[in-house]
C-alpha cells in the first residue's frame, strides 16, 4: 500500500481511537453516577466491552502500520480491499474470513431481560 493511503488510514485510525477513549471516559463517569437501574447497569457494560474490543482493532492497526503489515490479513496473508478498509480501518481480515461477528449490543440486554422476566 502507497504511503499516502497508509497516512490517511492512521490518520483516520487515531480520530476513531480519540472518539473511542472519549465514549469510554463518558461510560466510566455513567457508571459512578448510575442510579441502579440493573439494565441500564448491563447495557452500559455491554457498550464497554464493545468499546474495548474495538479499542484494541485500533490499536492493533496502528501497530501493522507501523509494522507494514496493514492492509494483509491476519488470517490468510491475502490483501484486504481498501473499500472494506475505508468501511473498517482496523480490519484484519478478508470479510469472509471472519469467524464470528460482534454481538449487537442490545442482544445482551434483550435476552437477559427475556430470562429474567421469564425466571
Amino acid at each position: 500500500m502507497k504511503k499516502k493511503k497508509l497516512e490517511m488510514f492512521r490518520v483516520q485510525l487515531l480520530a476513531e481511537k480519540t472518539r473511542v477513549l472519549r465514549q469510554l471516559d463518558q461510560i466510566e463517569w455513567s457508571m459512578e453516577k448510575a442510579s441502579g437501574d440493573f439494565f441500564e447497569a448491563v447495557a452500559q457494560r455491554e457498550r464497554q466491552r464493545y468499546l474495548q474490543q474495538t479499542l484494541a482493532g485500533i490499536n492493533n492497526g496502528l501497530v501493522r502500520i507501523a509494522s507494514g503489515t496493514y492492509g494483509m490479513s491476519e488470517v490468510s496473508g491475502k490483501p484486504i480491499p481498501v473499500k472494506q478498509l475505508k468501511a473498517l480501518p482496523w480490519a484484519d481480515r478478508l470479510a469472509d474470513e471472519a469467524s464470528e461477528q460482534p454481538e449487537p449490543i442490545g442482544s445482551v440486554v434483550k435476552s437477559y431481560s427475556r430470562s429474567f422476566l421469564a425466571g
